[in-house]
């Protein structure tokens, strides 16, 4: 007994062969289960990819695999201006730095939240190559400048940038180290869902930014656990 998942996992298999053999009883119900709230449903839909969702409440053998996000969806949070020049003093800002690579690019994001909607205020891209790396030192001068501006909390993967959490720290920057586990990014991709699919999320036109969004991929392991991964890059 089972809800639906990916053809590829082997209870897809049992069940097909169950389907077509005299020595098995198969029954299968579609759709939600009748005994949950409609409210809940479409809570669960907004927080979950649409295969995912199929799959857990639809009852429907699906592959959770294609595209993160609905590009209509995501043209729509598309309606700002630019980014933002001043300080709103009402609001709290929050940041997060993606410290990439001689090849990947380095990302500083900085964000406010006004009632039930997500600003993206700033976004400042740093991309490098083996011959002309990023400069730590450049991005280091470029956050505590773009902090006395905005005062904003930063979320920094240890993991890639502990030496630059500790110098920032040093300038009085607020740092909060977040790791980026399965549970995290999954959490992550959850937000971002529920955020776009309500409508609440306000973008402008940063660097980079609508192709790499577009180019997020739902994955899905063979134990059912959905996440996402990155556009791959070209070297």
């Amino acid at each position: 007994m089972t809800t639906a998942g990916s053809p590829d996992h082997f209870a897809f298999k049992v069940l097909e062969h169950a389907r077509r053999s005299a020595l098995w009883r198969v029954a299968e119900r579609p759709g939600p289960v009748p005994w949950l709230d409609p409210d809940r449903l479409a809570e669960q839909r907004a927080l979950l990819p649409e295969p995912v969702y199929r799959q857990l409440f639809e009852n429907e053998w699906t592959a959770a695999e294609g595209a993160l996000l609905d590009p209509a969806m995501l043209e729509a949070a598309f309606c700002l201006a630019g980014p933002a020049l001043e300080r709103d003093p009402g609001a709290v800002y929050g940041a997060g730095l993606d410290l990439g690579g001689s090849r990947d690019r380095s990302v500083l994001a900085i964000g406010h939240r006004d009632g039930d909607a997500v600003f993206l205020d700033r976004m400042q891209v740093w991309q490098g190559s083996r011959r002309d790396p990023v400069s730590f030192a450049e991005v280091e001068r470029f956050i505590v400048q773009t902090y006395r501006r905005f005062r904003f909390r930063l979320s920094i993967d240890p993991w890639q940038a502990l030496d630059l959490a500790q110098r920032l720290r040093a300038h009085d920057i607020d740092v909060h180290e977040f790791s980026f586990t399965p549970v995290a990014k999954q959490r992550l991709a959850a937000t971002l869902l529920s955020t776009l699919n309500a409508g609440r999320l306000r973008l402008y036109e940063a660097d980079g930014l609508r192709d790499e969004l577009l180019g997020l991929r739902l994955v899905q392991n063979a134990a059912g656990a959905w996440t996402f991964r990155p556009p791959t890059r070209r070297s």
